[in-house]
């Protein structure tokens, strides 16, 4: 190696995982160490004590070389709280260069240093070219950690970008989703012959099943990355069971299964309702795409000292042992025969995951055989607070009456078929199509509830909402009904003052319960 014409000492003019920092306290050994190391042109800066090599190894260090002597007890354990601190990638090489003639080392603190995959020890003396292999070596593999640094960043970048393609696209998306199935729940409850229409049960299974896809599309990319946002609350488990089997009930009665549930004893959850009805409707959903018509699926429950166990059993097609292992990550299906398509992402039994980590419990499959039908395993833990009072306020039901409400809403074709909608189900509606004229309408009207858009022209959701919160009184619902659905949206809506965010298209039955709790006035 040749001498470098002008060795630097600065962290900020050399490039990233190549600088040393030495650390040899005896006389000048630092200083001859230095010398020596910039002679076969390596960066290498001296450090005076052990306060400074930890201050200035968070720089873009490649390695550090320490003299044994240096290594006391107190500075060996800030050393070891330094290599634990490290983020997964990094591995910082350190070489201790110990004395020689040295028998046994167990109450030394080297002894803790030496089971670390990343500590060298180099006894000395050492030959000048076997100091500037090692030196090498060590910043090669240091190089490498840089790199994976790198590409770990660049995936973070890519999935982030991912996340706002998601979130637009959803957006984009919903809105016209969301008018066509607030028109189609609007004919189906107007139309006494609507059952006996195939065209429009056709159209609200399809368009439900669409918004199914989306919504889990979104919900795993939320829960891989740690933003799914949970409201919990003491649950009855029958209230959540009967959640799912109404979301589920269309795909089991379109191919005429039977349906059989049983719960040993109810018991109360500590959980968000809404996702653990998500993941008992998914298995559910899953069992009956799986399961010929006029097929038998079961759900029951079954109480476990401190746990609740929930099977989902059917008597499909079953899950080839081939898949079990990965049965729950994302976009995994069972290969299946033209005669067996049955559609969506693959991303039920994973979010069912998600949702069931989340909430301290446990899922599985379990291992039948191909043919023999399929069953999943939820493990749950029961709440502590089992009183009779929390099962009588989960149960109690208050009747649907005329509510004074607000719809802003930009786009016509949503703001008209919600309308139409909420004017069936009875309520008093007034509409504005955009945020100054739902400000405008808001002081006359006194509405009870606002459902309103985050996306509108000119003043935003949010900022509708904050004013809102000035202009009217705070027993007032302030609902948002949009197409922007991502963790990062429901914390703005929570900060604006805003007290649900329902995602279009919205579950008819969700707005309902939200309008059924609004106090008479």
């Amino acid at each position: 190696m040749g001498t470098p014409a002008n060795p630097v000492e600065t962290h900020s003019t050399n490039p990233e995982g190549e600088r040393l920092l030495v650390f040899a306290p005896t006389g000048r050994d630092s200083e001859l160490a230095v010398k020596l190391l910039r002679e076969g042109g390596f960066a290498a800066q001296p450090c005076a004590d052990a306060d400074e090599l930890l201050r200035v190894q968070e720089f873009g260090i490649g390695a550090l070389i320490i003299a044994e002597e240096a290594l006391t007890p107190e500075f060996a354990r800030r050393l070891l709280e330094l290599f634990d601190a490290q983020p997964p990638w990094s591995d910082l090489p350190a070489l201790v260069l110990t004395r020689s003639g040295r028998h046994g080392i167990s109450s030394h603190p080297l002894a803790q240093m030496l089971a670390r995959p990343n500590v060298t020890l180099l006894e000395r003396p050492l030959k000048t070219y076997a100091l500037y292999s090692v030196v090498t070596n060590a910043l090669a593999a240091r190089r490498r950690q840089y790199e994976i640094r790198s590409l770990l960043e660049n995936l973070e970048e890519k999935v982030r970008e991912r996340d706002r393609f998601l979130s637009m696209l959803s957006h984009e998306l919903r809105n016209p989703l969301s008018a066509i199935t607030s028109a189609l729940e609007l004919l189906h409850r107007t139309d006494s012959q609507a059952t006996e229409r195939p065209a429009l049960q056709i159209a609200l299974r399809q368009t439900r099943a669409i918004a199914r896809m989306l919504n889990d599309l979104l919900d795993v990319s939320r829960f891989a990355n740690g933003k799914m946002s949970l409201y919990k609350a003491p649950v009855r488990l029958s209230d959540v069971i009967a959640m799912a089997t109404d979301a589920s009930r269309p795909n089991i009665g379109q191919k005429r299964q039977h349906f059989t549930t049983s719960i040993e004893r109810d018991v109360i959850l500590d959980g968000d309702q809404v996702r653990l009805a998500q993941l008992f409707s998914n298995l559910l959903v899953n069992a009956s795409k799986f399961t010929d018509e006029e097929g038998e699926i079961n759900l029951s429950c079954k109480v476990n000292e401190a746990m609740v166990e929930t099977r989902v059993k059917d008597n499909g097609i079953g899950i080839g042992p081939e898949l079990i292992p990965g049965i729950f990550e994302p976009f995994v299906q069972s290969t299946q025969g033209i005669d067996r398509s049955q559609g969506g992402l693959g991303l039920g039994l994973a979010l069912a995951k998600g949702i069931a980590e989340a909430h301290g419990g446990s899922i599985e499959a379990a291992g039948n055989a191909s043919g023999l039908g399929s069953e999943f395993i939820v493990r749950l833990p029961i709440s502590e607070q089992q009183s009779d009072a929390v099962c009588a306020e989960q149960s109690e039901s208050k009747a649907a009456r005329p509510i004074r409400i607000l719809v802003v809403e930009d786009d016509l074709d949503a703001a008209s078929s919600l309308e139409a909608l909420l004017r069936e189900l009875g309520h008093d509606v007034h509409v504005a199509g955009d945020g100054a004229g739902g400000l405008a309408a808001a002081t006359p009207l006194q509405p009870q509830v606002v459902l309103l858009d985050i996306g509108l022209p000119g003043m935003s959701g949010y900022e509708l909402a904050q004013r809102l919160r000035m202009a009217l009184p705070r027993e007032v619902q302030l609902v948002a009904i949009s197409g922007y659905g991502q963790a990062e949206d429901l914390r703005r809506s929570k900060e604006c003052g805003i007290d649900h965010h329902l995602v279009k298209p919205v579950n008819l039955e969700d707005l309902e319960t939200i309008l059924n709790a609004v106090p008479p006035q």
